[in-house]
């Protein structure tokens, strides 16, 4: 038997040489949207535009400690510290400990109806404007947010409470234990880390009537006015995200 040639040898043994594939892009994927697609260049776009941005130091926002005296009237405070903490875009107050217990000065039985925003929970990453959500009295909102939270609650056995667990901090339920006092209970904590859950992973679709953003000079706000005091409870009003 002849021995194999120089040529013959080198095809029988294995190339070091890979072979190059050309990657598959994540745009040419079949079961994609035309959505999908557009979101995928946006944050694209997005990314390579924070890559050049400059990192600049940010100094930390001010902390302000009003004494008794200087709370009294929480927005006249506000109004003094503006020039000192308007620079920063956000600053932090603490009140009084011990001495700043405010009544609630909210006028639950308003008629005045209030506009919302419609506000998609999971795509919030997204930078979308939020569209036109219903109009509400603060009795009308609080009754929806109740009735969203229970049926929501109620559809997922994650959420649902433990008969069993007690309040690390207020074990015994005690109502006359301030709320700033109790921190959030665990159920309280459920929602807010299903809240988190629902931003960080999209997975699921979830509208709510955004009511945090109202105006103030027409429907007040929830610090009592010092000014009122003299003529009855202080018609404010507030709005929280259900």
């Amino acid at each position: 038997m002849s021995e194999p040639t120089p040529a013959t040898a080198e095809k029988d043994e294995p190339s070091t040489k890979r072979r190059r594939i050309k990657p598959e892009k994540f745009s040419e994927q079949a079961h994609w949207s035309n959505r999908e697609e557009e979101l995928f260049q946006q944050a694209l776009a997005n990314s390579r535009w924070e890559k050049n941005l400059p990192r600049l130091p940010i100094d930390p926002a001010p902390t302000f400690y009003p004494t008794a005296d200087e709370f009294i009237d929480p927005l006249k405070y506000i109004e003094s510290i503006r020039p000192r903490a308007e620079a920063y875009g956000i600053c932090k107050i603490v009140p009084p400990a011990g001495s700043w217990t405010p009544p609630c000065a909210v006028d639950m039985a308003s008629e005045a109806k209030f506009a919302t925003k419609r506000q998609r929970i999971d795509r919030l990453q997204e930078s979308l404007p939020y569209g036109d959500g219903d109009k509400y009295t603060l009795r009308e909102y609080q009754a929806m947010a109740d009735a969203f939270r229970e049926s929501y609650v109620a559809a997922r056995e994650h959420l649902k409470p433990d008969p069993a667990a007690t309040d690390a901090n207020n074990p015994g339920g005690d109502e006359t234990v301030p709320q700033a006092e109790r921190g959030l209970s665990a159920a309280e904590k459920k929602l807010e880390e299903e809240y988190w859950r629902l931003v960080d992973e999209c997975a699921e679709e979830v509208s709510v009537d955004y009511g945090n953003d109202v105006d103030v000079e027409e429907y007040w706000s929830g610090f009592p006015r010092a000014s009122s005091s003299s003529s009855g409870a202080a018609k404010t009003t507030t709005t929280t995200t259900t």
